[in-house]
């Protein structure tokens, strides 16, 4: 007995597309499950574009742009999927990269559609993120801006993220480790340790075994899958 596939959304379709992002979303730490591994919890970032060319029927004779968004491991280390994202997209992803600098900001974003190893369905995936060639026109950003820094902001969400239309945004930030388990430390695991220990510490943890799992992820279609709840 095999049970029936959930029925399909339309996808954005498969292509090169001019997208602006306006949506950079600290989500805190998730419990994230990779086909065939141990739930672990990863700290991650969401990040949505619109499409100002590939829009959709919003009624009353009007359009909108389609969005579409994926979470990325919180991490700056050059075999992360969020710097291989970012790299050439702005030209670098340091340390200090200053996300909030990517809202409003253009580019080229290839996408292609996967099939999901859990439930069989197609899903658009973002393969990469290319700079805009100077001379290309950039059409006006037409959804509200969202910036969120828990670190910075705490529980102060910006307005833009306090509509309906973002609930399901605002609910897992609400369901990360830091509003779930607020007084947990990462003191407990690097407890004792030099700076410099801390710092390989994280490009191990952070980097090198993040990465391996997002690529295995990816090919198992798992991270790739976008939330049913967005309107993409």
């Amino acid at each position: 007995m095999q049970a029936p596939r959930m029925p399909q959304k339309e996808l954005v379709p498969a292509d090169t597309h001019l997208a602006i992002c306006y949506c950079v979303c600290d989500i805190g730490t998730q419990e994230i499950t990779y086909p065939g591994k141990p739930m672990k919890h990863v700290r991650q970032i969401r990040v949505i574009w619109e499409l100002p060319n590939c829009r959709m029927d919003v009624g009353d004779n009007r359009t909108a742009p389609r969005v579409i968004g994926n979470d990325y491991t919180f991490s700056t280390y050059e075999g992360a999927a969020l710097a291989q994202l970012i790299t050439p997209w702005v030209g670098s992803c340091p340390d200090n990269f200053d996300f909030e600098s990517l809202i409003g900001k253009a580019c080229y974003l290839a996408i292609v559609h996967k099939e999901s190893a859990s439930s069989g369905n197609s899903y658009a995936k973002i393969a990469s993120a290319m700079k805009v060639p100077d001379g290309v026109s950039i059409p006006q950003q037409e959804n509200d801006t969202i910036f969120y820094d828990m670190e910075a902001m705490g529980k102060d969400y910006p307005l833009s993220l306090m509509t309906d239309s973002y609930k399901w945004l605002r609910e897992k930030i609400q369901e990360s480790q830091e509003f779930v388990n607020p007084h947990q430390d990462e003191a407990q695991t690097t407890a004792g340790i030099t700076p410099e220990q801390k710092q390989r510490y994280d490009e191990a943890i952070g980097g090198r075994e993040v990465a391996k799992a997002e690529a295995e992820a990816q090919d198992s279609g798992a991270a790739g899958d976008i939330d049913p709840n967005i309107p993409f």
